[in-house]
């Protein structure tokens, strides 16, 4: 799948993608909801959306890159809610990005679960916002480029649990020196039988589909009140300067 493309000059890594993954199982919605009918489609939704609560993981702030844009790449949890929420925080995130000073930004949403569970599992939803014109590091992005989650496809507990217990039967076998492609067949197998799963299980592909998960920004109205202190926040760790490295907004 494409990604933009980003030019640096200066060295260091503003953010590593896991690439870890679950199984595709049966799943329980993380948000309550288990059908299309309880998850409008954000092209529909003329009321206005409240933001919902959010807290800051992570955030780099970095100027290191051709011409000096200053790109904001910013890790929010939040807890429950549903779609157009999820989508109402990203978006009302993205712009005090770009009112603090950024000009290119990245926002990646996620669930409140313990932080060893992989990125593609605790993913609701990212986006690229790119509001100034000729100022930008994604160049195959257009000015909002925004997927958010199905909540029926988010990854359950049982989900999780299987691809953990994959990913430490695979590292055992790799510490024990047994060749890659046995040691993950040996470990399909061998979660296969624990969790009594299809011998053709595969891998969790992540909650997040960019070809089925795109979102208008236009199509949502966005009240910002819930989140006024956390905005607040957000703006004054922006406001320190540049942050090469992830850290906490604290």
């Amino acid at each position: 799948m494409a990604r933009g493309k980003i030019t640096m000059v200066l060295g260091g890594t503003l953010a590593a993608a896991l690439v870890t993954g679950g199984i595709v199982l049966a799943t329980h919605p993380a948000t309550g909801n288990s059908s299309d009918a309880n998850t409008p489609s954000l092209s529909s939704v003329t009321a206005t959306t409240p933001a919902a609560p959010f807290d800051i993981e992570s955030y780099t702030y970095s100027d290191a890159f051709v011409g000096g844009i200053k790109v904001a790449q910013i890790r929010a949890i939040v807890t429950g809610d549903d779609r157009n929420r999820w989508a109402a925080t990203i978006i009302t995130i993205g712009q005090m990005a770009q009112q603090s000073g950024a000009e290119a930004v990245k926002v990646t949403l996620l669930r409140n679960i313990p932080k060893t569970v992989p990125d593609i599992m605790r993913e609701l939803g990212h986006a690229w916002y790119q509001p100034v014109p000729n100022r930008t590091v994604w160049n195959d992005k257009e000015k909002w480029t925004i997927f958010v989650a199905q909540p029926r496809h988010i990854a359950d507990d049982r989900t999780i649990a299987v691809n953990q217990a994959y990913h430490e039967a695979y590292r055992k076998l790799i510490r024990a020196r047994v060749d890659t492609n046995k040691a993950a067949d040996q470990a399909h197998q061998t979660i296969a039988e624990r969790f009594h799963l299809p011998s053709d299980w595969k891998l969790w592909a992540g909650n997040v589909n960019e070809n089925t998960d795109r979102v208008s920004p236009e199509a949502i109205s966005i009240d910002k009140t819930p989140v006024t202190d956390r905005l607040k926040e957000l703006k004054d760790c922006l406001s320190m300067g540049m942050a090469y490295q992830p850290k906490p907004c604290t």
